[in-house]
């Protein structure tokens, strides 16, 4: 839920970018401000997978049949990254690098 609020929010940011453009000094706010709520988004993650991954540990610890359910699963699903993991992570990474370079292309284009 909470990514997704990230997700719309970081979309309206970036359809303002795209609005502004033209004029530099409202567009380089609003990289600004979306590289802001970027980092944010990076913080509120983070913290949610330590929680997510805490309970997941405690719950298995605690009801066998989750944790059959969890020894269970495809091993193709178990290889890679954790889809927490990467909205926790990798998307607002690749968004930090998508603002820092939007930003630096508008204060360049002044």
């Amino acid at each position: 839920m909470r990514d997704s609020f990230f997700l719309v929010a970081e979309t309206l940011l970036i359809v303002a970018f795209s609005e502004l453009y033209t004029h530099a000094a409202p567009a380089a706010t609003i990289a600004g401000a979306g590289f802001l709520l970027t980092i944010i988004w990076l913080y509120a993650a983070a913290r949610m997978r330590s929680v997510v991954t805490s309970v997941n540990q405690r719950t298995q610890r605690a009801v066998p049949d989750f944790a059959a359910t969890i020894r269970a699963r495809p091993e193709w699903l178990t290889k890679g990254p954790s889809s927490v993991a990467v909205f926790a992570h990798v998307m607002p990474v690749i968004l930090s690098v998508l603002w820092i370079v939007l930003a630096i292309a508008t204060l360049l284009s002044w």
